[in-house]
C-alpha cells in the first residue's frame, strides 16, 4: 500500500516533467538503487537505476575530495539525448531525454519537482547510507612472517663420505 501510494505521489509531481517534449522517461532511485517510480519505455528501469546511482555517488565522491559541495545534479550528454540526475534526500531523480528536449525547461521543471519530492514523508523516512570504511592493518593485527631459519632439530646432518 505504500509503495503504490509513493509512487501515485512521484506519479502526479513528475507529470509536468514527463510531458516535456522530448522527455522519454523519468525513474527516482533510492540510494540502495531500489526503484521507487519509473517511467521509462524499457523494461531495463533496474539495471538504470544501479546506473544512476553509481554515476550520483562517483560525483559525490568527486565533489567531496575537491571540497566543492554537495551534488546538484549531472548531466550526461550524447550524441542522441541526454540524461539528468538531480540529487535528492537520498535519492536520485533521473530523467532521459533525446536531443530536441529543451535542457533549460527539463531544469527548472525538474528543480520544482526536486523540492516536492524531497517533501514527501517517504523519501524524508530513507535512511542514510554509512559506507564502512575498509579495515586497515595495524601493528597488532598484522601479522609479520619471519623467514625461517633451521634449528638444529631441524637441520640434516650429513656424514662425511670416506
Amino acid at each position: 500500500m505504500v509503495k503504490t501510494e509513493l509512487k501515485s505521489k512521484l506519479n502526479n509531481i513528475l507529470k509536468r516533467v514527463n510531458n516535456i517534449d522530448g522527455v522519454s522517461g523519468t525513474i527516482v532511485v533510492d540510494n540502495q538503487s531500489s526503484v521507487l517510480y519509473a517511467n521509462l519505455d524499457s523494461d531495463e528501469e533496474t539495471i538504470f537505476g544501479s546506473m544512476a546511482n553509481v554515476i550520483s555517488s562517483s560525483g559525490e565522491k568527486l565533489l567531496n575530495l575537491s571540497e566543492q559541495g554537495e551534488l546538484d545534479k549531472v548531466l550526461v550528454e550524447s550524441q542522441k539525448g541526454n540524461a539528468f540526475f538531480i540529487g535528492l534526500h537520498n535519492s536520485i531523480l533521473f530523467i532521459l531525454a533525446d536531443k530536441s528536449a529543451n535542457i533549460g525547461l527539463i531544469n527548472i521543471n525538474a528543480k520544482k519537482a526536486s523540492e516536492l519530492i524531497n517533501d514527501i514523508d517517504e523519501i524524508k523516512a530513507i535512511p542514510d547510507i554509512i559506507e564502512e570504511e575498509p579495515e586497515t592493518p595495524t601493528p597488532e593485527t598484522t601479522e609479520t612472517k619471519e623467514p625461517e631459519t633451521p634449528t638444529p632439530e631441524t637441520t640434516e646432518t650429513k656424514e662425511p663420505e670416506t
